[in-house]
């Protein structure tokens, strides 16, 4: 499929469940569904913003509700992303629903990459890095702390490679490094990172803000306004919001 017009990967930037929906997750239960859908919105804006800085792409969003939803919640993260095709997720599992967005970015490109709009901080060059191991891997996953996975690439998808894992686990990325192996793809991993699903994954944030491993200004807007609104002295600082 490769020529001069066709661009290095396809990546497509999987947005969480719908912020109406948002209050079942553990940040919303520990600050509240309208502070979490608002960070939310912030760490997809990040993520936007470190995904657009690598060259030689095609970007897309994978959404799972209109995205007019968010346009209204962030007038400038509508701005930023005018130009960006959005895709919607579909049915099914999150198995089925990668499945169905590599297949869909194999199309644009002999590689397809989906990255969590969860994980604000992610370094771009950390994201280059998996692009280029599929030079030789036939897939790549990012490993998060939690034992999932905040990325997955892959050169060629096959049918089910992704149906009937165990999701939202520990062993989610053993799971599915152990299925690559049976369909005989020879997986590789990228650097670990971590998504932010709970408070204290916030303070991970803020940590590494504050020892200058990575920015997120986005979310770092948010952290230090929600601080200021609910006076939470266990809401974390973010040092040079």
């Amino acid at each position: 499929m490769s020529n001069a017009s066709t661009p290095r990967a396809s990546v497509t930037i999987f947005t969480k469940p719908s912020l109406s929906d948002i209050g079942a997750c553990r940040l919303a239960q520990a600050l509240g569904q309208e502070t979490a859908a608002r960070l939310a919105v912030a760490f997809l804006h990040d993520t936007v913003a470190t995904v657009s800085q690598i060259p030689d792409i095609s970007l897309n969003l994978g959404i799972r509700q209109p995205w007019q939803v968010y346009a209204e919640a962030s007038s400038d993260l509508a701005a930023a992303t005018e130009d960006v095709p959005k895709w919607h997720q579909g049915d099914g599992d999150l198995g089925v629903r990668l499945e169905r967005a590599l297949r869909r970015g194999l199309r644009q490109s002999d590689r397809a990459v989906v990255v969590a709009g969860d994980s604000p901080g992610l370094p771009t060059p950390q994201i280059e890095a998996a692009l280029n191991s599929l030079d030789e891997a036939d897939c790549v996953f990012g490993p998060a702390l939690d034992g999932g996975f905040y990325l997955i690439g892959m050169r060629r998808c096959p049918e089910g490679c992704l149906r009937d894992l165990p999701w939202s686990t520990s062993k989610t990325l053993e799971a599915c490094l152990g299925r690559m192996f049976e369909l005989g793809l020879s997986p590789t991993v990228a650097p670990s990172f971590f998504d932010v699903d709970s408070e204290q994954d916030l303070h991970t944030f803020s940590e590494g803000v504050a020892a200058g491993l990575w920015r997120a200004t986005h979310t770092e807007r948010v952290l230090s306004a929600v601080a200021a609104e609910l006076k939470r002295s266990t809401l974390p600082d973010v040092v040079g919001a």
